[in-house]
């Protein structure tokens, strides 16, 4: 296992921790009074030892936590945002007996998570909040605001997780613990606040190239003679293994690639793409048979996180790649989930354009559409319709409503929430683009995967996730992100000589869609018998009869099947936490 449970007095008599897997725990360090402990790595330590005045060779002998203290120690609470990086940590000033000071910090895009439980004794913190539920103090009661956000699949709005007593430290906030008080501090984001205007397509191409690079080359730090990558045969994983292997291979290290093949699944089988893609970048390859790792397989000893009832049904697929990995000597995998983040709905495209003045674009492209579609297909593109409503003045929008799947206690709890978080999207010009890459559901899909990789003995990292890349892509227009019917435009030209052409320009593919319907239909009987256990508790937050009617129909919608497998992941979770069913739990005990 690899999280940690810290337990503080809240008038510091008591500081100690309590970790997990030592290989993957992380940095601590103590000095003159402070304790630090740090999760994650730091980036441009140039920069901060630079402003500290530390010489390189006094640097280079500093831990992170260590150069993390110095930073305190220099700046105060002002210096926590000089710390670039992955990172959440916890410092205790213990100088003063009498005013300890505890502080929590977890960076701007929440890479890192620290979750905790506070009482006026005790400061529990940890980085998974099923660690805090070891401690008598702390009730495993469900919350079900929380629970009920994520049966309407909407994005969360607050600081709350599925355990009612515990509390999420939300990107970029901070907290400061004293025997009085405890007080909450966030500085806005400041993502994407100016428009960026290039004189050709090429130079928005090399800025995206040179900062995907370096991107990349943050994640490589301290890899080790073996890195990994999960590559598939599009336009995320595939810039991801060009520039990592060029880099790598400067430096007499080897990266290799891991996916699997599905030739039963021909809608979902990339393998050929993948093979064409490893040899043309020049990095090894292993493909794993993919086929008997079926969606939902096995419910009966499912891999839970007991942290969440939130659960990947392909998760059988990704442990054996994570597993693979680390059998090869891998103790860092890179991942490219994160890209599809980076690049607004296409459906902003024309009303960017017409933005930007770029009028003879918009015209072209509107005429495009309609050659393809006819009048009907320039009502149905939602990029038309948005350039319609704006020219037309509209700005009405629709009242939201909950969702007619949830139960009327659920609905009373949905409407209840707040408005959408982070709170600067509504300031951006796309907030739904900014939402996508800066909300809660990009900081915890990282750390969902960090749950399972670490317990593979592999660090997960994300080089899309990076605030430089994430800055550039929220300050330029969707017009350079969509062209000539092409998604990922400005990636596709930075990848120019890098990629093979048939990737360069494939279009999506690879969907696992396929394959999903085919475990659903392969376990229907054991979703059926979960969920209609005398004991489920998922009628609490879903109506009954609608989610019967799903698992009956003949041909069940995309969003049905979701949420049967929402309920079912629900209810494998309370059995776990439950205690009767240790067998959900071996994973995560690391018995499996």
């Amino acid at each position: 296992m690899s999280a940690f449970v810290l337990i503080l007095q809240r008038d510091g008599s008591c500081f100690w921790k309590a970790t997990g897997n030592l290989s993957l725990s992380p940095d601590w360090h103590k000095q003159d009074g402070f304790s630090v402990f740090l999760s994650g790595y730091l980036d441009q330590r140039d920069r901060l030892y630079a402003s500290l005045g530390l010489s390189p060779d006094t640097a280079q002998a500093l831990t992170d936590a260590a150069l993390t203290l110095a930073a305190w120690r220099r700046w105060g609470e002002s210096g926590l945002a000089r710390l670039q990086g992955s990172i959440a940590l916890v410092l205790a000033d213990l100088r003063d007996s009498h005013r300890p000071r505890i502080v929590l910090y977890r960076e701007p895009l929440g890479r890192r998570n620290l979750y905790y439980f506070s009482s006026p004794q005790l400061l529990l913190v940890a980085d998974e909040p099923a660690a805090l539920l070891a401690h008598p103090a702390v009730s495993s009661q469900p919350d079900e605001h929380w629970l009920a956000g994520h049966f309407a699949l909407a994005r969360p709005a607050d600081n709350r997780t599925p355990f009612r007593a515990i509390r999420k430290l939300l990107p970029g906030e901070r907290l400061i613990c004293t025997p009085e008080a405890i007080r909450l501090h966030r500085e806005p984001l400041v993502f994407g606040q100016q428009t960026l205007s290039y004189r050709s397509d090429q130079e928005y191409a090399d800025h995206f190239r040179t900062l995907l690079d370096q991107a990349v080359a943050r994640c490589l730090r301290d890899s080790g003679e073996r890195t990994g990558i999960m590559l598939s045969g599009g336009m995320d994983s595939g810039p991801l293994a060009a520039l990592a292997q060029r880099r790598l291979n400067g430096e007499g290290r080897t990266l290799t690639a891991y996916s699997w093949s599905l030739p039963g699944y021909p809608n979902a089988d990339e393998s050929a793409e993948i093979t064409t893609c490893a040899r043309h970048v020049g990095c090894g390859l292993h493909l794993l048979p993919g086929s008997a790792e079926w969606p939902m397989r096995d419910l009966a000893t499912w891999p839970v996180n007991p942290n969440s009832p939130i659960a990947n049904c392909f998760r059988r697929l990704k442990l054996a790649v994570y597993r693979a990995a680390a059998a090869e000597g891998c103790r860092v995998i890179l991942n490219g989930a994160s890209g599809d983040n980076l690049y607004p709905h296409p459906g902003c495209r024309l009303l960017d354009g017409w933005r930007d003045r770029r009028f003879g674009w918009v015209v072209r492209e509107i005429a495009r559409i309609g050659q393809a579609g006819g009048v009907l297909g320039l009502w149905r593109d939602p990029a038309t319709r948005r350039l319609g409503k704006h020219l037309l003045g509209w700005r009405r929008t629709r009242p939201v409503s909950a969702p007619v799947w949830l139960s009327a206690s659920a609905r009373q709890h949905w409407r209840e929430a707040g408005d959408p978080w982070p709170p600067e999207a509504a300031d951006h010009a796309r907030p739904d683009h900014y939402l996508a890459a800066l909300d809660q559901w990009a900081a915890d899909g990282v750390s969902e995967e960090a749950f399972f990789a670490s317990r593979c003995g592999i660090e997960r990292r994300e080089p899309y996730h990076d605030p430089d890349l994430i800055d550039f892509m929220l300050s330029i227009s969707s017009y350079d992100c969509y062209r000539n019917g092409h998604t990922k435009w400005v990636a596709r030209q930075a990848m120019e000589g890098l990629l093979p052409e048939a990737i360069r320009w494939r279009p999506r593919g690879g969907l696992l869609t396929e394959f999903f319907d085919a475990g659903f239909r392969r376990e229907h009987a054991a979703l059926e018998q979960l969920l209609t256990a005398p004991d489920a508790a998922w009628p609490a937050y879903v109506d009954h009869g609608w989610l019967m009617r799903a698992l009956n129909a003949s041909e069940p919608s995309e969003r049905e099947k979701l949420l049967i497998w929402y309920c079912a992941a629900f209810e494998l979770w309370r059995r776990a936490l439950s205690g009767d069913h240790p067998e959900l739990l071996q994973f995560a005990h690391g018995e499996t």
